[in-house]
């Protein structure tokens, strides 16, 4: 679930258009810092991850459902991939 939080994180960072170094400044981080939060280590502290929604103006209930969905349509495929290769 991380991973996913993470990566949806940085695909709407991407869709903003903002840099790392955008990111890391407004989180009073080194750019090193939050390019390594954002790849998964060290882990995401949740007063952070409130940061970023605020920062990135995400809607964080919308987030999850989001990776919610996105979750379900791989395990779609993965079902679909099953029965092709049955």
């Amino acid at each position: 679930m991380a991973t996913n939080v993470l990566k949806s994180i940085r695909l709407a960072r991407i869709e903003k258009k903002h840099s790392h170094e955008f990111i890391a400044t407004r989180l009073n981080l080194t750019q090193s810092f939050y390019a390594k939060i954002e790849a998964g280590n060290p882990k995401l502290s949740l007063e952070l991850f409130f940061q970023l929604i605020n920062i990135l103006e995400l809607d964080y209930v919308g987030l999850f459902t989001q990776i919610k969905r996105r979750r379900q349509s791989v395990a779609n495929v993965d079902v679909i991939n099953n029965k092709i290769v049955k």
